[in-house]
This record gives C-alpha cells, sequence and structure tokens, in this order.
C-alpha cells in the first residue's frame, strides 16, 4: 500500500479556507468603549457613522476570535480555583442613549497588592512579540494596543465606580501570563468621555492618522481604500 503519510495535499485548510466568509458577528450598533482610545478618529468616526453593515471575516480570523473567548474563559476558571473572587461578568456600561456601549470581563478581589480592593478585570491574548514588549516595556508603552488597552480600563473604572483595574495577558506562544494594574485617572476618563460626544456627534469626518497609506497603522486598517478612508467627501481634502 502506498505511504500516505507522504502526501501534503491540504485539503483539509484547502476546503475550510474555500467554504466562503462569514458575517462578522461583532459588527456594533454603537461606538465601543473597547475602541475609544484608537489613535485614529477617521477610523472610530467611519465605524460609527458610514459601515452600517456587518463585514464579512474569513473562516481564520473568526478562529481568532473564537481563541480569544476561549482563553477568556478559561483564565477567569482559573482564577476562581486560585481562590480570587470575581464577579459580574460582561457587566454592561452604556452613555448617549445607548450609543456609547460597553462590557467588562469581570470585577476581581483578592489581588496581592491591594486584596480587599474591587479591579476592574480585563484578560487579553498576545502573540510572542506583542507579549515580550507588555514584560519589558508595560502595556501602554505597546504601539499597536497600549492606547487602546488603557483607555478601555479607564472607562470601565469611570462607569463602574471603581478606582483600580488589572488587565491580564496570556501569551498564545506558550501560555506564560503578564499582568499590569491601573489606577483610575479622571482626567484621563473625562477626555475619553469627550472624545466619545464628539465621534458620535460629528456630522463630518476628522482627520485620520497619517496622510500615507503605508503608514504602519494605515496597512492594517480595513478602511484604508477608496471606498471609505481615501475617499472626498463632499469634495473636501481628506486631511
Amino acid at each position: 500500500m502506498p505511504d500516505i503519510s507522504i502526501i501534503n495535499d491540504q485539503s483539509i485548510p484547502a476546503r475550510i479556507a474555500r467554504a466562503g466568509l462569514y458575517p462578522r458577528q461583532r459588527k456594533r450598533g454603537y461606538l465601543g468603549m473597547s475602541e475609544i482610545g484608537d489613535p485614529c478618529e477617521r477610523r472610530l468616526w467611519l465605524s460609527y457613522h458610514v459601515e452600517k453593515q456587518p463585514g464579512k471575516i474569513s473562516n481564520r480570523l473568526l478562529r481568532v476570535f473564537d481563541m480569544g473567548d476561549i482563553i477568556e474563559d478559561r483564565l477567569i476558571l482559573h482564577l476562581q480555583k486560585s481562590l480570587y473572587h470575581v464577579k459580574n461578568f460582561q457587566e454592561e456600561y452604556s452613555d448617549f442613549d445607548g450609543q456609547f456601549q460597553g462590557h467588562c470581563d469581570g470585577h476581581i478581589r483578592g489581588m496581592y497588592e491591594a486584596p480587599d480592593k474591587w479591579h476592574i478585570l480585563e484578560i487579553k491574548s498576545a502573540n510572542q512579540s506583542s507579549f515580550n514588549g507588555f514584560v519589558k516595556h508595560g502595556i501602554q508603552q505597546n504601539r499597536m494596543f497600549g492606547e487602546k488597552y488603557y483607555a478601555q480600563v479607564q472607562i470601565y473604572m469611570h462607569y463602574s465606580g471603581l478606582d483600580r483595574a488589572v488587565i491580564l495577558v496570556e501569551n498564545k506562544n506558550d501560555s506564560r501570563l503578564y499582568q499590569e494594574r491601573f489606577r483610575y485617572c479622571r482626567k484621563d476618563a473625562l477626555n475619553l468621555y469627550e472624545k466619545a460626544w464628539w465621534i458620535i456627534n460629528a456630522d463630518y469626518q476628522p482627520n485620520g492618522i497619517s496622510k500615507k497609506e503605508t503608514f504602519w497603522i494605515c496597512r492594517m486598517c480595513r478602511y484604508n481604500n477608496p471606498d471609505y478612508c481615501r475617499k472626498k467627501w463632499e469634495g473636501e481634502e481628506l486631511f
């Protein structure tokens, strides 16, 4: 009989990839608190005002999203088994008649540094490079996610009334964990509140983060095309 172990036709990955694109289940009808720290105000404005219908995501990206949910559920279970008190899973915060919403992963108590203080809990996963950057420089210094993660816990603390937060990150390569705690900063939270109000109420698109389509943040943006960000609106210049 032929040795089928040497046949590398990749039929399963190919068939799954050909199965098509799925509606992006994560399209929101509101401005998300988890996104308010995005450094590109144009991307926020476009996602809220222009993109009315859910986009499409590939099977691969759907699996990426699912893995994030799996990691979150597993880490919450591990926290509870480690005698941390965790509650208020997916607690909702809302403002501006429901047009600005967020859902925190939970509230946690029992931190060694402040055992009696309830903290906002946010669970993230990261690849090897991002994780090593978090460990070396701290979450806020991360070019890709730092501003968004920091803003997310600040706005959650603002609406929850809690004054501490912890972000727990799992390395997707080797399952190492990294934690970082934050205190509530009223000034930063109010700036984010005002930013959200402006994005929701602005009747014109703000400037983007860069004029260059090849800028590193723009290269990864789904709006970086003539239909959205690179389109002239009502004859106005783009930037």
